[in-house]
């Protein structure tokens, strides 16, 4: 693919990192490239990326040759005609090509990473830290500080997503 690669929108989820990003090039038409960067994925020691939902191997030529057109993008938005006809439409079209670039940026820094070259299978920690860790939950509780104690739960329990350590401090907070 000779043509450079365009990121017109993108997002992170509050799963751990996990990236997408949709793309366009005069060759490809418009597809996504993803980047599952979730706690999940990497406790099992299997973080991936995926173009058009089909697995891109890694240390592969294909990867390298992603890799590259990913770091040479351009960044811009799309401007919807309803997000042009509102009062900040313009102005935060502008604003959104930088964040593109993170994104990109962040994405293709993930996968060149060791971390993702080199998974492991992470250890789930000693029953003793989990419990630690739970105490300062509660602490975090007793002390009205919720949303803090859900950050708390999810560093204790990263295979839980946001929703679900909320759940579990308010289950926590319903049994104190």
């Amino acid at each position: 693919m000779s043509d450079p690669l365009r990121i017109v929108d993108g997002a992170m989820a509050f799963d751990g990192g996990s990236i997408c990003l949709r793309a366009m090039s005069a060759s490809l038409g418009t597809f996504s490239v993803y980047l599952d960067w979730s706690f999940e994925s990497r406790l099992r020691g299997a973080p991936q990326l995926f173009v058009d939902d089909v697995e891109i191997a890694r240390g592969s030529a294909e990867e390298a040759d992603w890799l590259r057109q990913l770091d040479a993008a351009i960044a811009e938005a799309q401007v919807t005609t309803e997000a042009a006809s509102g009062p900040r439409g313009r102005e935060s079209d502008t604003n959104v090509a930088p964040g593109l670039r993170d994104l990109t940026r962040s994405l293709v820094e993930s996968v060149r990473s060791p971390e993702y070259q080199s998974p492991t299978v992470l250890q789930r920690e000693p029953a003793r830290e989990a419990e630690r860790r739970d105490e300062h939950v509660r602490e975090l509780l007793r002390q009205g500080r919720r949303v803090e104690a859900a950050h708390a739960y999810r560093r204790a329990h990263p295979e839980a997503s946001p929703a679900d350590a909320l759940a579990a401090v308010d289950h926590i907070a319903a049994k104190e």
